[in-house]
């Protein structure tokens, strides 16, 4: 009997609409730079834009608005001697692969949007549920296209 049930069972693909925020840029870096990729690379934070960057704002917070403006960051893995171009196109790159990966240790994706005033199957991310271990992830996805260390 058991057989035949996974006989009848068929496999769907659903895409889901997923809307980032600023602030979730914001927390995913802070994340990353402070405490998820920092055993495997560091910010290069020696260019001209971090060294004019607004006194009160802390080298995550520059990197985050440098990323939302446009630019390019880059990350520099120091045992391999390796420079790694990090843009806001790959960190949403970045964050698809993670919510694709069945193998993640945590759902980011915050309660169907639907009563805010969303179509059904839009989601936030929930970035309370992203702690160093997935932003590390969420980097390694952007800049490697799969999670290399860790």
């Amino acid at each position: 009997m058991e057989e035949q049930k996974k006989e009848q069972r068929k496999t769907i693909k659903v895409e889901l609409e997923v809307i980032v925020m600023p602030e979730d840029i914001d927390d995913i870096i802070c994340a990353a730079l402070e405490g998820g990729i920092g055993y495997w690379a560091c910010l290069d934070n020696s260019t001209e834009e971090f060294e004019n960057a607004p006194e009160k704002e802390t080298v995550s917070e520059t990197t985050s608005r440098l990323l939302k403006e446009g630019k390019t960051i880059t990350l520099i893995d120091e045992e391999e001697n390796e420079r790694h171009e990090l843009t806001l196109e790959k960190l949403l790159t970045g964050i698809k692969m993670y919510l694709e990966d069945k193998q993640r240790p945590y759902n980011i994706l915050a309660d169907d949007l639907n009563s805010v005033g969303y179509s059904r199957g839009t989601y936030e991310l929930d970035c309370c549920m992203v702690d160093a271990n997935v932003a590390d992830m969420i980097i390694q996805y952007a800049v490697f296209g799969e999670v290399v260390f860790g």
